[in-house]
């Protein structure tokens, strides 16, 4: 895993959503791995939606965020969020302005293997009952493309 920034600016003036005491701590030290991982190769919509989906998990109950390391639950989360807004298909990536990155990339960067960084995303995506373009986990910027959040009524 690269090294998590010191002093990330994002975070710093972002208050952080409150989260059960139990997992405070595992909670603050996920977001800073999902900064420095969306700071280095993402961006502020991938951060957003990755704390958003990480605040979920923590206030699940019993939750889970207490076991595991920070950075297979980052990775898991990213994996996650990355499947839905098509991160690993250069040909999305390209012509929407939108970040690529490859499966092999995302498990080096977390100094992970692929199969555990897919592993982690899967289990993330049952427990959230996240799918393929679910308009609540699409980046913003992706939206207007989005078939699906044309079916939900305002």
């Amino acid at each position: 895993m690269k090294t998590v920034l010191k002093g990330c600016q994002i975070l710093e003036n972002f208050k952080l959503p409150k989260v059960p005491e139990d997992v405070s701590s595992s909670f603050k030290a996920l977001c800073s791995v999902l900064e420095a991982v969306c700071q280095e190769r993402l961006n502020k919509e991938y951060l957003s939606l990755a704390i958003k989906l990480a605040t979920k998990i923590a206030r699940k109950k019993p939750s889970l965020l207490v076991l595991g390391s920070e950075k297979i639950w980052a990775a898991g989360i990213i994996h996650s969020l990355g499947l839905v807004n098509f991160l690993f298909d250069k040909s999305q990536s390209s012509h929407m302005a939108l970040p690529y990155m490859a499966l092999k990339d995302l498990g080096e960067w977390f100094n992970l293997e692929e199969s555990v960084v897919s592993e982690k995303g899967e289990s993330i995506r049952q427990m959230i009952k996240i799918h393929q373009i679910d308009p609540k986990w699409s980046l913003p910027s992706r939206a207007i493309n989005n078939p699906l959040v044309w079916r939900y009524r305002c």
